[in-house]
């Protein structure tokens, strides 16, 4: 599961290479068949940040591109039959309206994002306790989007049978 919240479009392909949706929150392209995948919803208070969800495997990939000027959060997590596994957190990654980068999920349990050409770590293995906090609070966000995700594809399910 990939999630972003920032002036960015993050852009899907699957393992065989092909576009399977861009998000930036304004005009959403998803291919049918996908549309439970992925989700935006408005970061309220805000005239043009959306937080972008991508609930895919991590050897899909996740491309970004700058949509404007600002800061990047971003997450990611594993769901398993165990539940949300792990979660790494990013914050406060620059970005311009023509910054480019991607997911590297080379490490498939902590991730890197990758910005104009920045590596970026997750935030516990870089930062001091001060943000803690925020990967407490990450912890707890992906969690309910994990379990809402959940309780709507199985309404969604039962409702096309």
């Amino acid at each position: 599961m990939f999630i972003v919240a920032c002036p960015v479009e993050m852009i899907v392909f699957n393992d065989s290479g092909e576009q399977i949706a861009s998000l930036n929150g304004k005009e959403d392209s998803i291919i049918d068949g996908f549309e439970m995948m992925f989700q935006t919803v408005k970061i309220p208070n805000s005239s043009n940040d959306y937080i972008k969800i991508a609930i895919v495997p991590n050897t899909y990939t996740v491309k970004l591109q700058g949509t404007g000027e600002g800061v990047m959060n971003a997450f990611t997590a594993q769901i398993t039959s165990n539940g949300v596994e792990n979660i790494n957190s990013y914050f406060d990654i620059p970005v311009k309206s023509n910054s480019v980068g991607y997911f590297d999920t080379s490490s498939i349990t902590t991730p890197n994002v990758v910005l104009d050409d920045i590596c970026y770590q997750d935030v516990a293995s870089t930062t001091s306790f001060s943000k803690v906090i925020w990967i407490i609070f990450s912890v707890i966000a992906i969690t309910t989007i994990a379990i809402l995700v959940v309780i709507v594809f199985n309404k969604k399910k039962k409702s096309t049978k």
